[in-house]
């Protein structure tokens, strides 16, 4: 597994075949974003079949945060994978819904 960091939002990455799994960590929040941020802009989506993005380990999320887990899904979904979230509540799939204007 490869691991990608900021001070306060990170994530891993695991793949196996043609299937990722992305599991966030920390604060995904303004302050605390920019490396993350650039990362995922970096992930390589190519023959990714199936996606998981486990959201059970982010502490906070904001705005923002919700943002980058939603432009990450749709990159996700353009390039052809099925995607799912996990790990998930009632107020981060609200987030999640109003950033993507669902």
């Amino acid at each position: 597994m490869a691991g990608r960091e900021d001070r306060g939002a990170s994530f891993t990455e695991g793949r196996d075949g043609d299937s990722l799994v992305l599991r966030f960590e920390g604060e995904w929040t303004t302050p605390q974003v920019a490396l993350a941020d650039k990362a995922l802009r970096g992930l390589e989506t190519r023959g990714v079949k199936k996606a998981e993005l486990d959201l059970s380990s982010i502490e906070l999320l904001d705005t923002t945060g919700a943002w980058l887990v939603a432009r990450c899904r749709l990159a996700l979904e353009a390039a052809g994978a099925e995607v799912a979230v996990s790990g998930s509540d009632a107020a981060r799939d609200a987030l999640l819904a109003k950033v993507l204007h669902q």
